[in-house]
């Protein structure tokens, strides 16, 4: 049998939920008018184990590997004369809660010319 307090207490978190719940689907909203609308392309860059001790040491580097990561793809675009978009998130710890340093990118499948026109990167990097 409940009693009023703990029927109280979940009423209250039902409504956290709820409230975090349409803050997300708000967020994702906006952030999805920001993006353009294209194709994206998920990729994945991990962090070699042996490199775990010195990040452990010095968290610090951590906010490097996204930019790090981005920039591969980055210069990769330029040289064929083409600007991508990239978002990424970065993530500590695997399903498993095991330390596993690595950055999730999502790149946008097309990218802008130098003429200024838009064009599928499947087509740039095979030429």
């Amino acid at each position: 049998m409940q009693t009023h307090q703990s029927r109280h207490l979940y009423l209250q978190i039902t409504a956290m939920l709820l409230m975090w719940k349409k803050a997300t689907e708000q967020w994702i909203a906006a952030q999805n008018k920001l993006l353009p609308k294209c194709e994206y392309q998920h990729i994945t860059f991990t962090m070699p184990k042996a490199l775990c001790p010195f990040f452990l040491a010095n968290r610090e580097l951590l906010n490097h590997l996204s930019r790090l990561a981005a920039n591969v793809l980055l210069k990769t675009a330029k040289k064929k004369k083409i600007k991508i978009g990239i978002f990424t998130a970065l993530h500590t710890f695997g399903q498993s809660l095991n330390w596993n340093t690595h950055v999730h990118l999502s790149v946008t499948r097309g990218g802008v010319l130098v003429k200024s026109y838009w064009t599928l990167l499947i087509e740039t990097f095979q030429n």
